[in-house]
């Protein structure tokens, strides 16, 4: 009996992963939400946690991503998401509440701008460590963990003056966009994710050490999308898909662009505004020969973002107050 190899085109597993890895649907009761939920902590609760896990992630395409993994050519970037929606449950998972831990695990928790159990800082060492396993196929197959592909996490060569002062003249643009788009006064406009970021930083006024923490925020933030995006899937949508450069850069933009539908700045506009940037961004990337640039221009973006949502809440503080 002849036996059946399934297979699929060598682009398919990694565009449909790249665009797929953001997108969610929504869970039962996502819309409409019990007033009294059951608790998930305390005695005798564990299986709850256990099946609320195992929901969270169901909900997220597992199947799927695994069987495109296993089909040929198995792109490792079928992977990315069903671990990083795995791992980022480890509150879960180590029986963590936030409203009894210490303030920093407690942001640990939350993520702030990184997502819930810190998804983002997941996804970014997930994605490194994944393309830096290698299988060796010996008398005994192993995996073997070593260096990523050379090209793929580099920063590039120091940029000239001239070229840092392009990047902050041109980070103005979407820094006026967004600034103009917050005037719309649509909630959507104000990401749960971004307001925590502020939620350890913000009190009567911004202070220098305020402005270094919401910094750092920024450059994590950036940095770790930067590697997914600009990193990881172009670099696999060209050696695994095969794809060219230009094509690559489209498809990675177009997945960025998906992530920002529930955040900042407003449904269908802000996926087509974040898909430019993130088509930008790798523009810059091919320019300034690796991420040095990008990660820069992301940050300058992300600061303002982060610092501008902090005076708000600051302002929102003071009204309250009656001052």
């Amino acid at each position: 009996m002849q036996s059946i190899h399934l297979s699929l085109p060598q682009a398919v597993p990694v565009v449909i992963s790249t665009l797929l890895h953001y997108v969610h649907f929504p869970k039962n009761g996502d819309t409409k939400k019990s007033p009294n939920p059951a608790p998930l902590y305390g005695e005798g609760q564990n299986h709850r946690r256990l099946l609320h896990v195992l929901e969270d992630f169901a909900c997220t395409f597992p199947a799927l991503f695994v069987a495109l993994f296993m089909l040929p050519p198995h792109s490792v970037s079928c992977l990315l998401r069903p671990l990083t929606d795995l791992i980022r449950q480890w509150p879960e998972f180590f029986n963590l509440n936030k409203r009894q831990t210490m303030p920093f695990l407690r942001f640990l928790i939350e993520g702030g701008p990184f997502g819930s159990g810190c998804g983002k800082i997941c996804e970014f060492m997930i994605a490194y460590l994944l393309l830096s396993v290698q299988y060796q196929e010996d008398a005994i197959p192993k995996l073997i963990l070593s260096q990523p592909p050379p090209g793929v996490f580099q920063w590039g060569p120091t940029p000239s003056i001239e070229t840092l002062c392009t990047v902050i003249a041109l980070s103005i643009v979407p820094i006026a966009i967004l600034g103009a788009l917050s005037k719309l006064k649509n909630k959507r406009s104000e990401p749960n994710g971004t307001n925590g970021t502020v939620d350890y930083s913000v009190s009567d006024q911004l202070t220098a050490g305020k402005h270094v923490w919401i910094l750092c925020l920024a450059f994590g933030n950036a940095m770790s999308e930067e590697v997914v995006s600009r990193g990881f899937f172009h670099y696999e949508l060209m050696e695994s898909g095969g794809l060219s450069r230009c094509v690559a850069n489209f498809i990675q933009a177009s997945s960025f662009g998906l992530a920002h539908y529930h955040i900042l700045p407003l449904g269908w506009a802000g996926v087509f505004l974040a898909s430019v940037y993130g088509w930008m961004m790798g523009e810059l990337m091919f320019y300034g020969e690796g991420l040095y640039i990008p990660i820069l221009a992301h940050t300058i973006l992300d600061y303002f973002i982060f610092a501008a949502v902090a005076r708000k809440k600051m302002a929102d503080k003071k009204e309250k107050r009656g001052i």
